[in-house]
């Protein structure tokens, strides 16, 4: 569902916000496993040099 559904919804605030964390929460976990990503990549060129 799109945010503006919930939003204009019945009781909808409380969805709205538990769409939004879950948005949140899922971008903090994919910049994390990104991150994560480069170090890993990072630590194997240097022992490779």
């Amino acid at each position: 569902m799109l945010p503006a559904v919930y939003q204009n919804a019945p009781g909808g605030l409380d969805k709205l916000q538990r769409f939004e964390q879950g948005f949140v929460d899922a971008l903090l976990a994919r910049m994390g496993m990104e991150k994560s990503k480069a170090v890993r990549s990072r630590a194997a060129r240097s022992a490779k040099d």
